[in-house]
């Protein structure tokens, strides 16, 4: 980058230089012409190589080795960001129809043919609100899958 501005320099200032020793005789707007079309050629050089270069796809062998360890770190980000979404969102849905504030949840997700299941979701209610036990666990059951386990605990302060 440093020779691309460095060319521009000197072709501008040879130029300039060019165009002052031939003031006032016929051949000056002739060399200030050619200066001019000499920058604008090597302004416009790097895009030569842009323009005229094939796009190629990478090869399949070479890029899914590449992005094998990405797509790890892409599927552990994409499972903690479910957690956390369905965290919020089963304590919003608890605090809409029964006015409980959950203070806690634990939800462990696994992997199956590269879609989530949810396999255990225990979600802990205040002491205050342990009457409300099976009716939360009901709730929770008709909401999410009947399949996952639904577990209600009391948390103890």
């Amino acid at each position: 980058m440093k020779d691309y501005f460095l060319t521009l320099l000197i072709a501008s200032v040879l130029g300039g230089i060019l165009a002052v020793l031939s003031s006032g005789s016929g051949f000056e707007r002739y060399i200030k012409y050619i200066a001019s079309l000499v920058c604008v050629v090597i302004i416009l050089s790097p895009l030569k190589r842009f323009i005229s270069a094939p796009f190629q796809l990478p090869e399949p062998a070479f890029a899914h080795a590449e992005s094998a360890l990405p797509e790890k770190k892409a599927d552990e980000l994409l499972a903690s960001v479910t957690k956390a979404e369905l965290d919020a969102y089963i304590k919003d849905i608890l605090f809409k129809e029964f006015g409980i504030k959950i203070p806690l949840t634990d939800i462990k997700i696994d992997w199956t043919d590269d879609s989530f299941v949810i396999t255990s979701l225990v979600v802990y209610l205040d002491e205050d609100n342990k009457n409300r036990q099976n009716e939360v666990r009901d709730f929770l059951a008709g909401q999410i899958d009947k399949s996952v386990l639904v577990e209600i605990l009391e948390k103890k302060a």
